[in-house]
């Protein structure tokens, strides 16, 4: 038998009554409809999600910013994350101080930095705007899992100049990523160089072998300078999707038109993908500033595989944090600009897969959900459960160091709530509860330890329950006293409300134990055990009799019956 152990989990409820969103999605009219798939994936993770069109924001650069402003101070739930959503033509990309940059959005306060997080889809049309957000769930949602390999490989690309000060620059950033990346469990990072005779086919190749990442560092505007001077749509990698990192001069476009190498990005159709799942590059050009350009590189790199950081936006922002506090370029950290999905989780691993266990079926009413995650058997810590059903459940937890999460919920209605579980490197879970509102063939059976139970002695009983259906099933036990009059006690339940999970076809059964108060009247009373919703939710129940008998017994008098103890296998 064992002690029942009641566990604290921290959690954080994401209460429907409040306001606001950790994902603000702002986008063009045109394509509120196309970015629903990401949006729901994004809300059902976890992450709050609202989509705004330009007919709610204003169209606007200033009435966009008043609109994320105004957002920031007064959401009860503020902005962590937001995704522009439409070209530049079609959505302002407006400049700070010279230079092309979305900071001017998401500067909060009075620094440079990035209170908020962004990403822009530099989408021209709905058919680009299905194809990148189809990319985008490939890549985080449900990854290439047929040959894994490629997450743990990467392809590196410098394109010599044969001016010693910037080579040694480019070979010094590729270095460093490649003992990172080796280091993290990666088994392959080509370097590519035309000093070796490498050119744009031979990136091609790669890429469509499966790569994770492919970084370029050397001279380009528009596009990466030959030998390297890839065109994208001639990229057949499939759902093999790479981060592409171009550490280069401008190749983003600023205006209807997008850089060639942007198209990394955009390529592809909704049917048929290819190129890259996210592309972080600039839109500033300058001569003479390799080095500035390494401190970018150096700072992404860092953030994955140093500071432990696991979104796409959050590596982003370590290489523009590192360009400014390492060099003071403000132009450099506001003109870096994501393209993709800031909240996508970075795969630094080939994925692995989720054990997840929890009730199939519950009923409605307010009560814990349990949800234990493991791998191969051993407790998955830190894992991010969200549970949601209509309007009356959205609430999100992590798991302890005993792989579970335990989470308050009180759905109204019957119906199926989504259970979706992440982890960083874990491949999703997505599965479902039903609420359910037929009474379900449960059984309960008391055994006592004895009928006769002397005052200030031990009331003892074993109680089983059997679930008899074909699921897992979550309910509440209870332990009620009738007097001898036929009136409840006044202080019912003397046990419970305790919540227990049954799985299909088995049974569980607890020991209890309660004191008798010292001046109880002797005589006959009832004790029922019953299982359902506490208090008027009766599912099953059994009971017994038992009677108070007279002992010697001198204490204080209480009229108190123990909450007792429980030794149990619940």
């Amino acid at each position: 038998m064992k002690k029942v152990v009641f566990f604290l989990v921290i959690f954080c409820m994401l209460g429907l009554a409040q306001t606001g969103a950790r994902y603000l999605i702002i986008t063009h009219d045109n394509f509120y409809d196309a970015i629903q798939p990401l949006a729901q994936w994004k809300h059902k993770k976890g992450m709050s999600t609202k989509v705004a069109k330009l007919s709610e924001t204003g169209s606007s650069a200033s009435q966009i910013r008043n609109y994320i402003v105004t957002a920031y101070n007064n959401w009860q739930i503020r902005p962590e994350f937001i995704l522009f959503v439409g070209a530049p033509n079609l959505l302002p990309f407006p400049t700070v101080s010279g230079t092309y940059s979305d900071n001017y959005y998401t500067n909060m306060d009075a620094d440079i930095f990035n209170e908020i997080l962004s990403g822009r889809l530099t989408v021209h049309n709905t058919t680009e705007a299905q194809t990148v957000v189809n990319k985008m769930l490939l890549y985080e949602r449900t990854p290439y899992m047929t040959d894994t390999m490629w997450f743990i490989r990467a392809c590196a690309i410098v394109r010599q100049d044969y001016q010693a000060y910037s080579d040694s620059i480019y070979w010094s950033d590729v270095h460093q990523l490649k003992n990172q990346m080796l280091s993290a469990g990666y088994n392959l990072v080509d370097t590519l160089s035309n000093r070796f005779g490498d050119d744009y086919d031979d990136v091609i190749q790669r890429v469509n072998l499966g790569r994770s990442f492919v970084i370029y560092r050397g001279q380009g505007v528009g596009n990466w300078w030959g030998p390297f001077d890839v065109n994208p749509d001639l990229l057949a990698n499939g759902p093999k999707l790479p981060i592409v990192c171009s550490f280069t001069c401008q190749t983003i476009g600023t205006s209807s038109t997008p850089a060639t190498a942007e198209r990394w990005f955009l390529t592809g159709t909704p049917t048929t993908p290819r190129g890259a799942s996210g592309y972080f590059a600039t839109t500033t050009i300058g001569s003479n500033i390799a080095h500035l350009r390494s401190a970018v590189c150096k700072g992404f790199f860092n953030s994955i595989f140093i500071s432990g950081k696991k979104t796409f936006g959050e590596a982003c922002e370590g290489g523009r944090t590192q360009v400014y506090l390492q060099w003071g370029s403000a132009s450099e950290y506001y003109g870096f600009t994501t393209i993709g999905d800031p909240e996508m989780n970075i795969w630094t691993a080939s994925p692995r897969s989720l054990d997840v266990d929890y009730a199939d079926l519950i009923y409605p009413g307010n009560q814990n959900f349990t949800v234990t995650v493991t791998h191969n058997g051993d407790a998955v810590q830190g894992a991010a459960v969200c549970l949601m059903k209509d309007t009356t459940v959205y609430v999100m937890g992590r798991t302890n160091a005993g792989g579970s999460a335990t989470m308050n919920i009180n759905p109204v209605n019957v119906g199926t709530m989504d259970v979706t579980v992440t982890g960083p490197n874990y491949v999703p879970f997505e599965g479902t509860c039903q609420v359910i509102s037929a009474i379900p063939n449960l059984a309960v059976l008391l055994v006592p330890d004895a009928i006769m139970v002397p005052r200030g002695g031990q009331l003892g009983y074993t109680a089983n329950v059997t679930n008899n259906t074909d699921s897992s099933i979550t309910f509440q036990c209870w332990v009620d006293i009738i007097l001898w009059t036929g009136q409840p006690y006044a202080g019912n339940p003397i046990f419970g409300p305790y919540q227990v999970t049954v799985p299909a076809g088995q049974s569980k059964h607890g020991h209890l134990t309660h004191t008798v108060p010292n001046n109880a009247p002797l005589q006959t009373y009832t004790c029922y055990a019953r299982i359902g919703g506490h208090p008027d939710d009766v599912w099953a129940e059994d009971y017994f009799q038992f009677t108070v008998i007279a002992s010697e017994y001198s204490g204080e008098d209480t009229d108190d019956w123990g909450r007792g103890m429980i030794e149990t296998d619940f």
